[in-house]
């Protein structure tokens, strides 16, 4: 059965061999880039099913040679069925009950990573093992070494599914992994999603899009749902800090009874109380402001923008990220608003706005567009003349680009910086 399929690399690694690997005890003297992630990969489990205190990664700085598995967890691994069609609990608990704490950094989006601390508990939060999730064939967009990965990576190592790894594939070598591996279930951000929009190409295979990370627009849903006939939409809401918190079918998000006094908005901003992050301590934050009162009550702000649908249950939407907007001419612009205008044009298939620095007026509008399949690009004037009536005189790019693709960060997210 296969465990994983590394399509940059083009190799494939089975169960059987996963499962030696790790009873050989094998571990760091892997080098060179032939097959690097299934082998950081067995480095890294190793170390957690031996329950080692802590576990690094992906730089594998702190490894010790490993002995051989003895003893009952020899004889739990032994006993499995290699094609993993019995003993399934035995092999899950080597992972769910070890002691391991894994160091996972955040991605930076709001400042410098931070470095965050995650138990096997809180890292599986949210993950389903079940018979009805065997035939589940994943695909992992994200570094494995990042909340997300490793999300996606449990949730297939715990049903014994396979693992498609696409993380920097290209477009079409995405569309052929999910129709040559008849994948199922597709775990990304938005911008990873609008990337693969092509009105010629659907999947009838995919049942369930898990998406995350940022906003997610009705633009977007209307045109997955054309590609990906067969999918379910699970929108997700997670972070390093507080792992997967959220959980909702459309853009908008209902706060379950259990969190209803632990979730604050604040002048528009989400607050969550300091008890929900993974590490249980709060943050330094300036002694004096407006929000002291929270800071006393050990709320702290996500630094992400909402809209609250409805108050009772509370419901609310993502906007964008704090830090996202900049200032132009003394007004404030908000790119990730601009972008879902930009997307229901016809002839766009994604948006990137962002501000260029200026000494007049701190900084110009400038975007970058796709086109979608087989459309032509506008001009700038055309553009500009499209987009005039639907935006504020200081929101109308000055600069605009066409692009193949839209820049993202390590993690799939739109790069603002």
């Amino acid at each position: 059965m296969l465990f994983l399929s590394d399509c940059k690399q083009q190799a494939t690694y089975t169960y059987r061999l996963l499962l030696e690997d790790l009873l050989a005890g094998k571990v760091a003297e892997y080098s060179g880039e032939t097959g690097l992630l299934y082998k950081q990969l067995v480095s890294w489990l190793g170390q957690i099913i031996r329950q080692y205190p802590r576990v690094v990664w992906p730089e594998l700085t702190d490894l010790r040679p490993l002995e051989p598995l003895a003893g009952e967890d020899l004889l739990k691994l032994q006993s499995l069925d290699l094609a993993l069609s019995s003993g399934l609990e035995n092999w899950q608990n080597l992972f769910l009950r070890s002691s391991s704490r894994i160091l996972l950094e955040t991605s930076g989006s709001s400042g410098k990573p931070k470095q965050i601390w995650h138990s096997m508990t809180t890292l599986t939060q949210g993950i389903r093992c079940s018979p009805r999730h065997r035939t589940s064939v994943w695909g992992l967009t994200y570094p494995v070494d990042h909340l997300a990965g490793m999300q996606v990576l449990f949730q297939a190592l715990l049903n014994a599914n396979p693992l498609v790894h696409l993380y920097r594939a290209s477009t079409s070598d995405v569309h052929e992994a999910i129709d040559a591996f008849s994948i199922t279930h597709l775990s990304c951000t938005p911008t990873f999603l609008r990337m693969l929009l092509a009105d010629s190409i659907v999947h009838p295979t995919l049942q369930r899009l898990t998406s995350g990370g940022e906003r997610l627009d009705t633009h977007s849903l209307s045109s997955l749902s054309r590609m990906f006939p067969g999918a379910r939409l699970t929108n997700i809401y997670a972070s390093t800090e507080v792992g997967a918190l959220l959980v909702s079918h459309d853009d908008g998000f209902v706060i379950p009874e259990h969190l209803a006094s632990k979730v604050r908005i604040v002048d528009g901003a989400l607050w969550l109380h300091e008890s929900l992050k993974v590490e249980n301590r709060l943050e330094s934050r300036q002694a004096a402001g407006p929000n002291d009162e929270m800071v006393a009550e050990a709320f702290w702000s996500t630094g992400d923008q909402v809209e609250v649908v409805s108050k009772s249950p509370l419901k609310i939407r993502f906007l964008s990220r704090c830090h996202e907007g900049f200032n132009v001419a003394g007004f404030r612009v908000d790119p990730v608003r601009l972008e879902a205008i930009a997307r229901t044009h016809p002839q766009v298939a994604d948006a990137r706005f962002y501000g260029i620095p200026n000494s007049i007026t701190e900084h110009l509008v400038a975007c970058d567009l796709v086109a979608t399949e087989g459309a032509v690009p506008l001009e700038a004037a055309q553009w500009q003349a499209w987009l005039r009536p639907q935006v504020d005189r200081h929101e109308l790019p000055r600069i605009v680009r066409w692009v193949s693709k839209i820049d993202t960060t390590d993690s799939g997210k739109v790069r603002r910086n």
